[in-house]
């Protein structure tokens, strides 16, 4: 056990379990009373404009609103100082990307039914977020964990408000066509290559 992150919860393993994202670091605490462990994702504001500060606020307002098996649980947010917390749900086996990596170099692959297990549950979550506007902006290996009932949890606080976008960027009018459906499907295709080493 580390120093008191705040009054009901304890820094647990803070060296091994601390990493450091591209908005802030992560951590892993632990409740004092319950033993519940938790992820708290720190992300500084110190130098963040008064726009992006709202913007982030914002973001964990809409993210909030996200209710899926499939999709980390935000269980709160707060502003301590110049920090913004959030307290998400902890999957116990890790990302997706730490479970490839441990395959990696042996000759043992993965059961076919548990990639297509942990592959329709991507899908579902990301249904659940386009159902809600809400488009997944940095979806990759490491932003999905796993807890040890295999349950995937695709990592929410990377998600943003879907706005139109910009007439340069909008699709020509076959690609409009294209079943939207097939959008998560298509944004799963990565990790099933990854699996299958394809």
């Amino acid at each position: 056990m580390g120093k008191l992150v705040l009054p009901c919860f304890r820094l647990r393993a803070p060296h091994s379990a601390c990493r450091r994202g591209a908005q802030g670091r992560v951590l892993l605490v632990q409740h004092v009373e319950s033993g519940e462990k938790f992820v708290l994702k720190q992300i500084p504001l110190s130098c963040q404009s008064a726009e992006k500060e709202s913007a982030a606020f914002s973001e964990v307002d809409v993210l909030s609103r996200l209710s899926h098996p499939n999709i980390t649980t935000l269980y709160g947010a707060w502003r301590s100082g110049s920090m913004l917390n959030i307290l998400m749900e902890y999957a116990d086996r890790g990302s997706l990307a730490d479970v490839l990596k441990s395959k990696a170099g042996t000759t043992t692959l993965f059961d076919e039914d548990a990639i297509l297990d942990w592959l329709v549950q991507i899908v579902s979550a990301l249904r659940a977020m386009h159902a809600r506007s809400i488009l997944h902006r940095d979806l990759k290996a490491a932003n999905v964990f796993l807890t040890s009932r295999n349950l995937i949890k695709v990592e929410r606080a990377i998600a943003k408000a879907n706005r139109p976008p910009p007439p340069e960027t909008q699709l020509a009018p076959r690609q409009q066509s294209v079943h939207p459906n097939l959008v998560p499907w298509s944004n799963s295709v990565p990790f099933a290559r990854t699996v299958c080493r394809a």
